[in-house]
């Protein structure tokens, strides 16, 4: 089930001035940021919201967000690659997810975030700083060069954004 554009922002609203109030380097990313670049539209047929973070700060995020979430009801999920919070029933009307971000000790260059158990690489340079994009009225930060970015979460037929791309297999070594 897609996650309606209205819960989307309603997201964006409660957890960009938190993840800023945390101070911790934050970055939209995926599905919703892919059709936000695409189309200048955040879209209605995203499952999720996905941030990125780094993951030495998933302990702090938790601390923070926990509280918060707990209170409206919503359940966590939290395997080794991310955290996420959704309301149930888990049917995607509310879910935001935070994808952690590894470097990799094989190929210094590059970091990736996990998707079950498939890694999605791109140039560590992407999170080396930010830029911003407008939400409606939400300040909303996205990773440094957003088309490497792309290249390796969704592979090199990124701008068809389709759900082919999610089955996409990323390799470091797809940026030589």
């Amino acid at each position: 089930m897609a996650i309606s554009r209205n819960n989307i922002l309603y997201l964006l609203n409660k957890v960009v001035p938190l993840l800023e109030e945390l101070g911790i380097h934050w970055w939209l990313g995926r599905g919703v940021l892919r059709n936000f670049y695409l189309t200048n539209d955040i879209g209605d047929k995203n499952s999720d919201l996905d941030f990125h973070i780094w993951d030495k700060d998933k302990q702090a995020l938790k601390e923070k967000l926990m509280p918060i979430f707990t209170k409206e009801e919503y359940k966590i999920q939290e395997p080794w690659y991310k955290l996420a919070f959704y309301k149930p029933p888990e049917d995607h009307e509310f879910f935001v997810e935070f994808m952690l971000l590894f470097e990799d000790r094989n190929y210094p260059e590059v970091v990736y975030h996990s998707r079950n158990s498939d890694n999605k690489y791109a140039p560590k340079n992407c999170f080396s700083g930010y830029e911003n994009i407008q939400i409606n009225d939400i300040r909303v930060k996205i990773p440094i060069n957003v088309d490497q970015y792309f290249l390796g979460t969704y592979g090199p037929n990124w701008r068809n954004n389709d759900a082919n791309g999610k089955q996409f297999h990323s390799t470091p070594d797809i940026f030589n």
